[in-house]
């Protein structure tokens, strides 16, 4: 009865829901393949999400182009970002790669307003 006793409330503070990390931006679960971005550092400013679509290349609109100060892949989530709108590796751009739990704070590695476009995987 004193293993079921300690067993109980282990088991209601565990997650509901797999992967079972929470996004720093909105403080929900995140699906593997998605990431959140945010024009402030330490996840500030204008937020955005872009869900699932592995292996497409996603322009940053909508306020985020070259204006992006914090990302956060989600977990199992590898995402490159470009400094240009066609997520390729042409003479004279270049890129950078984040994984889970990504940058909060891109000026630290000179990414600051520079990603145009990116492309996750899982």
């Amino acid at each position: 009865m004193l293993l079921f006793a300690l067993f109980l409330p282990l088991t209601a503070a565990l997650p509901r829901t797999l992967p079972g990390f929470v996004s720093p931006v909105s403080g929900t679960y995140g699906n593997p393949g998605g990431v959140y971005y945010c024009t402030g550092a330490n996840w500030t400013g204008a937020c955005g999400y872009t869900d699932n679509y592995p292996g497409v290349c996603h322009g940053l609109g909508n306020g985020f182009f070259k204006t992006t100060r914090s990302i956060g892949p989600n977990p199992m989530t590898t995402c490159r970002f470009w400094d240009n709108d066609s997520c390729k590796n042409e003479i004279g751009w270049s890129s950078m790669q984040l994984v889970f739990p990504g940058n909060p704070d891109l000026q630290a590695i000179g990414w600051a307003d520079r990603a145009q476009s990116f492309k996750c995987e899982i």
